[in-house]
């Protein structure tokens, strides 16, 4: 009668797990290549920096987004921004990244613009307060196309 229930209680048990495990995969979609790092904002921890230079990869080459920042900030004390960012990048080992500032969605959709991303390995979308400015910038473009593109090449994108 033990092995019985016993029998009984794994079949459950396992029907149970598998159940679970496609209720999570019908409700998971995304990438099957590429990382997304998604941080609650703040500054970002040396763990953080280097698992994301880690995902990009040897060779990593970033694209640093600050759109986010407050326009205020960008606009008026952008190369005081530049240069943190710089400082904060080169602290963590990174030596290849170019920082990319699109004001409106036309130069997001700017060849120029473009081709940086074709090459990128990684994305860093700087907090601030402004993900309304962010989208409204990169909704529908020619951008935000590639940054999809890189995920599905096996890159990495963080921002909070």
């Amino acid at each position: 009668m033990k092995k019985i229930f016993l029998l009984f209680a794994i079949s459950i048990l396992s029907s149970s797990v598998t159940n679970s495990q496609n209720s999570i995969d019908s409700l998971t979609k995304g990438y099957k290549n590429g990382t997304l790092i998604l941080v609650g904002g703040g500054k970002k921890t040396h763990q953080i920096m280097k698992r994301f230079k880690q995902e990009a990869g040897g060779g990593a080459k970033i694209i640093i987004i600050p759109t986010a920042i407050s326009f205020n900030l960008l606009t008026d004390y952008f190369p005081m921004v530049k240069k943190e960012l710089t400082e904060e990048f080169k602290k963590h080992g990174f030596n290849n990244f170019t920082l990319l500032n699109p004001k409106d969605a036309k130069e997001a959709n700017d060849e120029k613009f473009i081709e940086s991303l074709k090459t990128a390995t990684g994305i860093y979308i700087t907090a601030g307060g402004g993900q309304v400015r962010f989208m409204d910038i990169f909704s529908n473009t020619k951008a935000l196309d590639e940054m999809f593109k890189l995920l599905d090449r096996g890159g990495v994108i963080i921002g909070s």
